[in-house]
Parts: C-alpha cells; sequence; structure tokens
C-alpha cells in the first residue's frame, strides 16, 4: 500500500461489473489511453474460467455495497494465483459521507455529512422530503443496510480465512486530491487503534489481504510492485487499473 504510487503493471488487466455501463466506460478509458485490457459485464462468480489466475484483484468502493460479505471474500480465493492478494478499500460507514449521500440529487442531501446514520425510518423520511426520486431512496437505504464499518470488514475478513498483509487508514482520502485538491492525510496511529471511533474519522480504509494459505510473493521491479496480471471487480474497474494500480479514477 505504501508503495501505490509506484506500481506498475505488465501484460494486461482484466475488469468485470455486472453493470454493463461501467463496462463500457472501462473500455473507453483504456482505448482513449492505447491501453490494453479485457472487461467483461457478469456476475464474477459465473466466470470459472478465470479462476487462479490473478496474482492481484483490485476491490475498490466495492465491499461496503455487498451484503455477504463473507462470501464475497470467500468466493474471491478462486481467482487468486498461488501468493496472489487482494487490494480492498472502501469508506468506513460512520465516516461523514459513508453512506454515499453525495449521490443524491438534493444539494442539501448531498452536502449534509453524517445523514446516514439517521435510524432508517427518518433517513428515508428526510430523503423523501427532500425530493429524491424512489431509485435514489433505494439506493441510499440498500447502501445502509450493507453498510461496513472497520470491525465488521475486519471480522468477515478473519472468519473467511484471510490475514492482513498491510493496512492504511486515511484522514483525507487520496482520491481527494484529485477530486478537491486536498492532500491526502493518514488517520494518526493512535485513532486508528480505537475500535469504533476510528469510524467517524477513517474517509478511506485502504487493506492488502491474502488467504492464510497463501505466501506473499509479489516480484519486485527496481523500486516499483509489478505484478503479472491484475483483476479488477467491480464499481470503477475504469481507474482500479489505469489511475495507480492501486487506485481509482475519481468520479464521484
Amino acid at each position: 500500500i505504501r508503495r501505490q504510487r509506484q506500481m506498475c503493471i505488465r501484460d494486461s488487466g482484466d475488469g468485470v461489473d455486472i453493470a454493463a455501463g461501467r463496462i463500457a466506460e472501462a473500455r473507453k478509458f483504456f482505448a482513449e489511453r492505447g491501453a490494453e485490457g479485457t472487461f467483461i459485464a457478469s456476475d464474477i462468480f459465473k466466470l470459472t474460467e478465470l479462476e487462479h489466475k490473478f496474482s492481484l484483484i483490485l476491490v475498490h468502493d466495492v465491499i461496503e455495497h455487498i451484503d455477504d460479505k463473507a462470501g464475497f471474500l470467500k468466493g474471491l480465493k478462486r481467482y487468486l494465483a498461488p501468493g496472489g492478494v487482494v487490494f480492498i478499500a472502501f469508506p468506513a460507514w460512520q465516516m461523514p459521507f459513508g453512506g454515499h449521500q453525495q449521490i443524491a440529487h438534493s444539494k442539501v442531501v448531498s452536502h449534509f455529512p453524517f445523514l446516514h446514520l439517521l435510524p432508517s425510518p427518518l433517513y428515508k423520511g428526510v430523503l423523501a422530503a427532500a425530493g429524491e426520486n424512489e431509485p435514489t431512496i433505494r439506493e441510499l437505504m440498500n447502501i445502509k443496510h450493507t453498510r461496513c464499518p472497520i470491525e465488521k470488514f475486519q471480522a468477515a475478513l478473519y472468519a473467511t480465512g484471510y490475514r492482513v498483509v498491510d493496512r492504511q487508514l486515511y484522514f483525507i482520502n487520496p482520491h481527494y486530491e484529485t477530486k478537491f485538491g486536498l492532500k491526502p492525510r493518514k488517520l494518526h496511529g493512535s485513532l486508528s487503534v480505537l475500535p469504533y471511533v476510528r469510524n467517524f474519522f477513517s474517509t478511506s480504509c485502504f487493506y492488502l489481504v491474502q488467504p492464510k494459505e497463501g505466501e506473499y510473493r509479489l516480484s519486485k521491479c527496481h523500486s516499483n510492485l509489478c505484478v503479472a496480471r491484475v483483476f479488477g471487480v467491480g464499481s470503477g474497474v475504469t481507474g482500479n487499473i489505469a489511475i495507480s494500480g492501486f487506485g481509482r479514477h475519481a468520479r464521484r
């Protein structure tokens, strides 16, 4: 994780998203930059031909949308090559915009920090009163249901036989530099070790994980981290591979 800005990718990258529109964006993004990549609109777990092929799987801003986190993490193991690792990033649920309310059409709702922490009936009522349409309300309420506090994520990791190779919690998300011109800031160590409290201050959580039976052995290329084949899963496969390997093209 500490070397994310130096990462290089050999050969090619692959990406899958269940949303065909996201796949179209990824293909266009790579084509415009003359980069190679294979992108598939599908449920990842239906792609049995890709099993055991990837030394690095990128899952960025995805896990917080998945209800069965343990089942998802367990399934990812099938796609790792021996010694492979998974990079997972997500916003802690209790952080100011952990509910993704920035996708709302109302400027009040989209700029209101911690609004998602209201009790569900009250939150839904506020969204309706602000004029949000039914699909947006449904999506925001679904995110509230599938939320991902740090403790819930780590419990799912350990329950499915992963170990943490590296972790970094950010007070200022690295992607905010592109979106808002803000310099990334790591969460202070004294806060990062405080369960539950750290969720309110972690705008992004970066994890590098590996099945316990594996061995962390990605090859090194000078001072860079190089991998033979990369797989981007879910939301934002466009930038998962193209921007910094561990990053995502800032779109929201």
